[in-house]
């Protein structure tokens, strides 16, 4: 058995490598251009920085807080905004939550307004 996984035989290799193109044709064919969530520019398929789905040039990758430029391995997220990781964790400890240290009223004081 060869490296395509057939028996040898010259047609099935041919079938496989056909196949093999006729995937990889798909995919380029389902590359698109998309604009930048930070700059609203288009950004070129093949230069894309794609975050959790959200597509960014590498420049326009910054944190929210402080513009430092991010990479993806060194952010965190909340709410589709992006942190660099010290102050991601300085925002939380600022008010020991999830929402008013980003800027999000506390849902806790609304539910006691309700009460």
């Amino acid at each position: 058995e060869d490296s395509w996984g057939s028996d040898g035989g010259e047609e099935d290799e041919l079938q496989q490598r056909q196949n093999f193109r006729a995937m990889l044709q798909a995919n380029v064919k389902d590359a698109k251009d998309a604009p930048c969530k930070n700059c609203s520019k288009m950004v070129i398929f093949n230069e894309q920085l794609r975050i959790e789905g959200v597509v960014f040039h590498h420049a326009c990758f910054v944190c929210e807080h402080c513009n430092k430029k991010l990479s993806a391995g060194s952010y965190a997220s909340l709410s589709q905004k992006y942190y660099c990781k010290p102050h991601f964790s300085q925002l939380f400890k600022s008010k020991g939550n999830y929402s008013e240290g980003f800027g999000v009223d506390d849902p806790k004081k609304k539910w006691q307004q309700q009460e």
